[in-house]
């Protein structure tokens, strides 16, 4: 009954009427729960399961945000639900975002920076093939078709 409540009071059940048979969290904290609503409307039309489904789809929301190169020089904690909510963000912005939603959905997705390179990226392993994912530069593929612009 309380996590109906929940449920009910942060969306209107209508707009996501397979959220309970896609396995939501009982024990979500309240920002937990809302990004993985959001994961999961995102990914609506993926089979489940389907990893790399969900992947694209996620890949393809976080890719339309704006780039914001003013975000990179305001060293502030990286909030996924401000990127979202401001739908713009930098690198590292975009790969907290885009790593956040994907974790939600039981994705193995990680952020990573480079220093020498000024920029984060994400890579995701899905069924032992790795993929690197650059929601900055429109960059989808797998780690050994593009191990040399990134290593």
């Amino acid at each position: 009954f309380i996590f109906s409540f929940l449920v009910y009071s942060m969306v209107n059940p209508e707009h996501f009427p397979d959220l309970l048979g896609r396995g939501m969290s009982f024990s979500a904290s309240k920002a937990d729960m809302d990004m993985r609503i959001l994961a999961l409307n995102i990914t609506k039309e993926c089979e489940e399961q389907d990893k790399l489904c969900e992947t694209e789809k996620i890949y393809n929301y976080v890719n339309d945000f704006k780039y914001s190169f003013g975000a990179y020089k305001n060293l502030k904690v990286y909030n996924p639900k401000e990127t979202i909510e401001a739908k713009a963000g930098d690198c590292k912005n975009l790969a907290y975002t885009f790593s956040t939603l994907a974790q939600q959905l039981g994705i193995n997705a990680r952020v990573v920076c480079s220093t020498e390179l000024h920029h984060c990226w994400n890579e995701v392993k899905i069924d032992e093939q790795e993929y690197i994912i650059d929601t900055t530069g429109g960059i989808f593929g797998t780690k050994d078709n593009l191990r040399e612009e990134y290593y």
